[in-house]
């Protein structure tokens, strides 16, 4: 049989190949294609690549899939990643996954690869494209979870559409900085709150007064960890029971609504109870006032967005770290806060995680910080179990025995 790989001869443009052939002016292909003969018949497919190196890899890989018995689907080597990010979308939908975190990725991605086709791809177009993302800034993380989105495309192509070419990202992947360690003092915490506030009219007046609900939505974050945006501002007053867990009260999240779609209910500690509790007689006291009804716990009472979910307090809470000294912080570093917390307290750690939306425990354990503050206490600990009283304690438990 002719050579498994080769460069097809093809007439120019407007020209009959019979013609060209006649006239000598047929032309070779820059792009390899492969023939291989399979169960009586010959398979003729392209490989997408102008290299033979690559070529040759993508030979071993047709053969394989051949021998392993996977159907062999024509017309693979068209796919172009345009195609497979529609497809990413589709399964993104039907699995109720974040579309809004795909699609911030995708913004990049298309226009750098939408029409190219995937087998025709290689690892120096990855890094092309890394150069290029990495001149304007974009952050390495950034630029990795955007190349683990091209990586899901090709595997989204070879198990849905019978792709059979791939593409390592791996190597291209960049150094990440280390995790981010911020976390919050209670003094820090406190002073954040007391900063936390809005203008009101006061006898015709514009002053600064407390805002209540929003030092409650921090107050919930630093307690159990939940994300502000897409958790705590969801809060629906239907998720506050007052009466629950033996009078205690609870808070829960709807499955579906989490990060992780999970349910996730916890205990309200006294001071949560009863900053909870005023916050739904506020409510109470807004619904009569203005016949305004609201489903949601943290709402907009005055302004043009009066009745309105609170979406964000981007700007109040900008203010109010500046005032309270800590300009750097940001409302995820909550998360770290309560996991630390939480810990700290003697809470078990399945239980944490519970508390907090954790699904794994590599995550987990990168949101428990240390702080200087836990090694003093763990230096002063292992001062009392080596001083001399602690010593003879011991001897004298022994010799009891």
């Amino acid at each position: 049989m002719a050579k498994e790989l080769f460069r097809p001869l093809y007439a120019p443009p407007g020209v009959r190949y019979s013609e060209a052939k006649a006239s000598g002016t047929l032309r070779e292909s820059e792009t390899w294609w492969l023939r291989l003969r399979h169960e009586g018949r010959t398979i003729r497919e392209s490989t997408g690549t102008k290299q033979h190196d690559a070529a040759r890899r993508f030979l071993a890989a047709f053969k394989a899939k051949l021998a392993a018995g996977a159907p062999i689907v024509k017309g693979t080597d068209r796919i172009t990643f345009a195609d497979m990010a529609e497809s990413l979308r589709q399964d993104y939908q039907l699995n109720g996954k974040h579309r809004a975190t795909l699609d911030a990725r995708l913004r990049h991605l298309e226009p750098a690869f939408a029409t190219r086709r995937l087998a025709s791809l290689t690892p120096a177009d990855v890094k092309t494209y890394v150069a290029q993302r990495n001149a304007i800034g974009a952050s390495n993380g950034t630029i990795n979870r955007e190349l683990e989105i091209l990586a899901r495309a090709f595997k989204l192509a070879r198990k849905k559409r019978g792709l059979i070419a791939n593409l390592t990202v791996r190597d291209s992947r960049l150094k990440e900085a280390a995790p981010r360690k911020g976390f919050f003092e209670q003094a820090q915490f406190d002073s954040v709150l007391r900063h936390l506030t809005r203008a009101a009219l006061r006898d015709g007046k514009r002053v600064m007064v407390p805002a209540e609900d929003l030092q409650l939505a921090c107050a919930i974050a630093y307690t159990f960890g939940w994300r502000m945006q897409s958790e705590v501002l969801m809060l629906e007053r239907r998720h506050a029971s007052l009466d629950a867990a033996d009078g205690m009260g609870t808070l829960s999240l709807d499955p579906g609504t989490t990060k992780n779609d999970d349910a996730r209910v916890v205990v309200l500690t006294p001071d949560l109870r009863a900053a909870v509790a005023a916050q739904l007689a506020r409510l109470d006291a807004f619904q009569r006032s203005t016949g305004i009804i609201t489903p949601y716990l943290f709402v907009h009472t005055t302004g043009v967005l009066r009745g309105k979910r609170v979406k964000d307090f981007a700007r109040a809470w900008r203010t109010a770290r500046r005032a309270a000294g800590v300009p750097g912080h940001l409302r995820h570093d909550f998360r770290r806060t309560a996991v630390r917390g939480m810990v700290n307290a003697g809470v078990p750690e399945r239980v944490a995680m519970e508390i907090s939306g954790h699904k794994t425990r590599s995550v987990f354990d990168r949101y428990h910080i240390v702080s200087q503050a836990d090694h003093v206490r763990a230096a002063r600990l292992m001062a009392d179990a080596q001083s001399p009283t602690a010593h003879r304690n011991h001897v004298a438990k022994n010799l009891a025995k």
